[in-house]
């Protein structure tokens, strides 16, 4: 896709546009290609995908290191004081697949 039909998209200038494209050539997230003047930028989706899986298990890994309340010695969990979802990651799992 052209550059300056994505800054007509987005409804900014094309430099702005420009300059949050470079932003994503550097990681890799879309390839550009020059043809004279015009420079057209198309999606990587193995990066992209890479990407998302890298947020996804940092996200999960996060929800599964909340730490339980502090029960009575002896008493155990029941996993009633614990917030919904964080134990396991499993609302977070569902809301990232989406």
């Amino acid at each position: 896709m052209c550059g300056m039909l994505i800054a007509q998209k987005l409804g900014v200038s094309q430099p702005t546009a420009s300059e949050h494209l470079k932003n994503l050539l550097r990681p890799g997230l879309v390839r550009a290609k020059r043809i004279k003047q015009w420079t057209f930028y198309k999606r990587d989706e193995t990066s992209i995908r890479k990407v998302k899986q890298m947020i996804e298990e940092r996200v999960l890994a996060r929800s599964t290191c909340v730490p339980k309340k502090a029960t009575p010695e002896g008493t155990g969990s029941t996993g009633e004081n614990e917030p919904s979802g964080l134990s396991t990651g499993n609302a977070v799992e569902s809301k990232l697949r989406k």
